[in-house]
């Protein structure tokens, strides 16, 4: 139990809308962009699920694959906060295109930060009502 939750660890999750399509290719550009022990390293290590919002409109072979129901270790997420700061990022693209790279690297630093602390107040604001019981199939 111990060194299968060890092994877990090592992975990294990915959520992508498409990611029954992305990643096909998505192992010969990490080949492409990375030396042979990295791209291994990486290769055997990328887990991927499309996001609940997205499965329904899948084929019945995603939802089996790719839904975070069926993917063990994966959680629950709460798509709608995910997607919610889009806009407000979009708008720090006018004040940052001038930005030297330093600069602007720092305030996007700042922006996701501040971003990211405002989700996780939210999530606890998050009234039961909107969380789906986790025991639904698809």
């Amino acid at each position: 139990m111990l060194m299968e939750l060890l092994v877990f660890l090592c992975f990294m999750l990915h959520s992508y809308d498409i990611w029954c399509q992305y990643h096909v290719n998505l192992y010969t550009r990490v080949a492409k962009t990375f030396r042979t022990k990295i791209a291994d390293l990486i290769k055997s290590r990328i887990r991927g699920a499309i996001p609940k919002m997205h499965i329904n409109n899948h084929v019945v072979a995603c939802k089996a694959l790719y839904s975070f129901n069926h993917l063990p270790y994966s959680g629950e997420t709460w798509g709608k906060n995910i997607k919610g700061g889009w806009a407000e990022q979009n708008q720090t693209a006018g004040s940052t295109k001038e930005m030297y790279e330093g600069h602007q690297h720092n305030t996007l630093d700042t922006f996701f930060d501040y971003w990211n602390k405002r989700k996780l107040h939210q999530i606890s604001e998050c009234p039961y009502s909107v969380i789906e019981p986790s025991n639904t199939l698809y």
